[in-house]
C-alpha cells in the first residue's frame, strides 16, 4: 500500500495522476483513522415512531460511519407494514354450559384487536365477517352474548348440547426487525406472528445495522414497542454537546473511593473517615452540600410499657399477652428486650419466659408476650416494659422504626384466572411499597410487571395513596401453575416521635389561629377607614360646590354671564349635579342621565379590598344612550361585595 505523498513539482507542470494521487492518499489516512480510532456503527440519528392509523413505521434521519470508514447520511424513510395478519380457523364445539371454550382469542381485523363483548358497558357486538356461530345440523345462527378472552357466551337454554360450527379469525404479536445496509439501503423484516415472538436472527445479517426491534403486541387494541437495545452503535461516538458514547451508552466518570478527604469534592464522591469508621458521601442536603454519612449504624433506645391491673388480670394469673393491636410492643425474641416488674420488684430472666408466635422463618417470629414460670398467688399490677433499639435519625428526616412485620402467602396461578387479579392475605397501604410479589421466586417490578388495585376493575393511581387494599394484578405474561407469592411489609414507628409531630403540627396550627384574627381586625380597621374616607370625599365635594355658588351670580366684566351668552367651552366644564349609590357587583350598575364627560369615582367594599378603584384598569364606563354603564373586572365580582358610586355631573344637560 502506498502511504507517502508524492511531491509535487511545478516547474515543468503538475500531473493529474499525481494529484489524484495525494488525494487518495490523504483520504486514506482519514478513513482509516476514522475506523482505528472510533470504529464504524451508527453514529446518531434514526428516531423510531409508527403511525397505528395507517400502520407504518417511520425511521428518522441519521448518520454512520460504514466499515470503510466513510461518514454516510441517511435520509428519513417510512415504511408501509400493512394490519396484522391473521388465520381464519374453524371449530366445532357442543357446549354443556352455555360457554364456547376456543383455541385461540378471536381477532377482528375490523377493530384491529381481539373481541371483548361484555354488554352493555364493554365493547361490540361481533360482526360475523369477525367471528359467526351456526349451528350444524340447521344451519340456524347462533347470537353471542358475550365473549370474554377465548371464551364466547351463548343461550345455554337454547344451544346447550348442540354442536356449534365456529368461524373466526386469530393472530398473535410479531417482532420485526430494521436493518440498514452499510450502503444506506433499509430492510424491513417481517417476523411471523407467534405466542412468543422472536425477531430475525441478527446474525444472518453482517452487512448490516441494525436500527431497532418493532414489536407488534395484539391485544383489545394494537400497541407497538421500539427496542434499540440490540442497535448496532459505533463503539466510540462524542456528540455535539462533547459528551462520550461508549458502544450506544453515555460514558460516566468512575467515582473512586478517597482516604484523604478531598479539597474539591465533586458530587457523589466518596471519602473514608478512618478515625470515626464512617462512609461519607459528598451530596445536597436539605439545599446545603456537605458529607453525609452512608454507613452510620447509631442507635437510640426506646421503651413501650403496659400494665395489667387486677380488673383484667390474666384467669390462669400466668400467662401475659399482647394485644393483636399492640404492634409497639411486638418484641424480637431472645434480645433480652422485655423487663417485668410485680408490685414494684423486678423479676429475674429465668422467673419468665418470652411467648413467640413462629415464622417459617426463624429470624421473622415475633414476641408477642411473656408467662410467669409459676403462677401469682393474687391479682396485682404488673408491669412490662420493651425496649427497643431504633435507627438514630433527626425527627425531620424520617420517623424511628421500631419494628418490621411481614406477611407472606402463595397460591398457584390457574389460567380460569383470566383478569390475573389475586387477593392478599392481610390488607397493605397503597403506595407505600409495602406488597412485594414473586412468580417462581423472581421478584417482579411494581407499575410494569404487577399493580396494585383499588378494586377487582381499577388500578390504583398517585391519588389513591394511603389507602388500603388487599388487591393486586399481574401484568406480565404467566403460565398456568406458576407459583405467585406475595409478601406484606408493614412498619412500626415510635409513639413518641409521632407525639412529638403531632405537637409541633398544633403549635402552627395555633400560630396561624393567631394570624387569621390578626388580619380580620386589619381588614375591619381598613374598611372603616375606606368608609371615613369615602365620607370625606363627599363633604369635600359638597362644600366645593356650596363655594362655587350659582354661576348666574357672576358677571362679566361687561355684561352679566348666562348660560345663553356663556361660551359652550365653560358650560361644558360646569357641574351641573351629582349622583351618588351603593351597588351589589352582582347587579348590573346603571347610571342615570350622565355622560362619559361626568366625574366618576368608584369605591370597593368588602372584607377583603377597601379601596377606590382604578378607572380602565379595575373597571371601565360604557355609554348607553343617555345613560352610562359601570362594567367592573370579573374578579371583583363576589356576592359579598358592593361598589359605592359618586358622580360629579359636568355640563349642562
Amino acid at each position: 500500500m502506498d502511504n507517502k505523498l508524492l511531491k509535487l513539482d511545478f516547474a515543468p507542470g503538475i500531473k493529474a495522476s499525481d494529484i489524484n494521487h495525494n488525494f487518495d492518499v490523504v483520504h486514506g489516512w482519514i478513513t482509516r483513522e476514522r475506523l482505528r480510532v472510533a470504529g464504524y456503527g451508527i453514529v446518531e440519528g434514526f428516531d423510531l415512531s409508527a403511525d397505528l392509523n395507517n400502520f407504518t413505521v417511520t425511521v428518522g434521519e441519521g448518520i454512520i460511519i460504514n466499515d470503510e470508514g466513510e461518514e454516510v447520511y441517511i435520509p428519513s424513510e417510512t415504511f408501509n407494514v400493512g394490519p396484522p395478519e391473521y388465520i381464519t380457523e374453524e371449530e366445532i364445539i357442543c357446549p354443556e354450559d352455555g360457554i364456547l371454550v376456543l383455541k385461540y382469542r378471536p381477532y377482528s381485523d375490523n377493530t384491529y384487536g381481539y373481541i371483548n363483548y361484555i354488554p352493555p358497558n364493554e365493547g361490540i357486538a361481533p360482526l360475523e365477517t369477525d367471528l359467526k356461530l351456526q349451528d350444524l345440523n340447521t344451519a340456524l345462527r347462533v347470537p353471542v352474548m358475550q365473549v370474554i378472552n377465548n371464551k364466547v357466551y351463548i343461550n345455554q337454554n337454547s344451544w346447550a348440547n348442540h354442536k356449534i360450527k365456529v368461524t373466526y379469525k386469530h393472530t398473535n404479536d410479531r417482532v420485526d426487525a430494521i436493518m440498514l445496509y452499510k450502503d444506506g439501503t433499509y430492510k424491513y423484516e417481517k417476523s411471523i406472528e407467534s405466542t412468543s415472538p422472536s425477531h430475525v436472527e441478527l446474525g444472518d445479517y453482517i452487512h448490516h445495522f441494525c436500527i431497532g426491534v418493532v414489536y407488534w403486541k395484539i391485544d383489545t387494541s394494537i400497541s407497538v414497542e421500539f427496542f434499540i437495545n440490540h442497535r448496532s452503535y459505533r463503539p466510540v461516538y462524542v456528540d455535539e454537546g462533547n459528551h462520550l458514547y461508549l458502544n450506544g451508552e453515555l460514558y460516566v466518570k468512575p467515582k473512586f473511593i478517597y482516604f484523604i478527604e478531598p479539597e474539591n469534592p465533586e458530587e457523589n464522591d466518596l471519602w473514608y473517615d478512618a478515625e470515626t469508621n464512617t462512609l461519607y458521601i459528598w451530596r445536597e442536603y436539605n439545599g446545603d452540600w456537605g458529607w453525609v454519612a452512608v454507613n452510620d449504624f447509631s442507635t437510640s433506645a426506646i421503651r413501650e410499657h403496659k400494665i395489667w391491673a387486677p380488673d383484667n388480670f390474666p384467669e390462669d394469673s400466668q400467662t401475659f399477652m399482647f394485644d393483636e393491636d399492640e404492634t409497639n410492643l411486638f418484641y424480637v425474641p431472645d434480645t433480652s428486650s422485655l423487663e417485668i416488674i410485680i408490685d414494684n420488684a423486678p423479676l429475674m430472666s429465668d422467673q419468665f419466659e418470652e411467648i413467640i408466635v413462629p415464622n417459617d422463618k426463624e429470624y421473622l417470629s415475633d414476641g408477642r408476650g411473656f408467662r410467669l414460670k409459676d403462677p401469682l398467688d393474687r391479682a396485682t399490677y404488673v408491669e412490662c416494659i420493651v425496649h427497643h433499639n431504633v435507627k438514630n435519625k433527626p425527627l425531620r428526616e424520617t420517623f424511628q422504626r421500631a419494628a418490621i412485620f411481614i406477611a407472606e402467602n402463595y397460591e398457584y396461578y390457574s389460567s380460569d384466572n383470566t383478569a390475573k387479579l389475586f387477593k392478599t392475605v392481610t390488607e397493605y397501604v397503597i403506595g407505600e411499597d409495602q406488597l412485594e410479589i414473586f412468580v417462581d421466586g423472581i421478584r417482579l417490578t411494581e407499575n410494569i410487571d404487577f399493580v396494585e388495585m383499588i378494586d377487582d376493575n381499577t388500578e390504583a393511581t398517585e391519588t389513591d395513596r394511603k389507602k388500603m387494599s388487599n388487591l393486586f394484578k399481574i401484568k406480565s405474561d404467566i403460565q398456568s401453575g406458576q407459583l405467585v407469592t406475595h409478601k406484606i411489609s408493614k412498619h412500626v414507628w415510635s409513639y413518641d416521635h409521632l407525639d412529638m409531630m403531632v405537637h409541633e403540627i398544633e403549635d402552627k396550627a395555633n400560630n396561624a389561629l393567631k394570624q387569621c384574627e390578626q388580619l380580620r381586625t386589619d381588614l375591619t380597621s381598613l374598611n372603616d377607614n375606606t368608609v371615613s374616607q369615602l365620607n370625606a370625599i363627599k363633604d369635600s365635594i359638597t362644600q366645593f360646590k356650596a363655594d362655587i355658588g350659582n354661576l348666574s351670580d357672576y358677571l362679566k366684566k361687561d355684561s352679566v354671564l348666562t348660560s345663553d351668552n356663556m361660551p359652550q367651552e365653560v358650560l361644558s366644564k360646569i357641574i351641573s349635579g351629582q349622583l351618588s349609590g351603593l351597588y351589589p357587583t352582582t347587579q348590573q350598575i346603571i347610571l342615570n342621565n350622565t355622560k362619559d364627560t361626568d366625574f366618576v369615582i368608584v369605591s370597593y367594599v368588602s372584607e377583603r379590598l377597601n379601596r377606590v378603584l382604578i378607572k380602565d384598569t379595575e373597571y371601565t364606563l360604557t355609554v348607553v344612550n343617555n345613560d352610562i354603564r359601570v362594567d367592573l373586572d370579573s374578579s371583583l365580582i363576589a356576592s359579598d361585595a358592593n361598589v359605592y358610586v359618586q358622580v360629579l355631573k359636568v355640563g349642562d344637560r
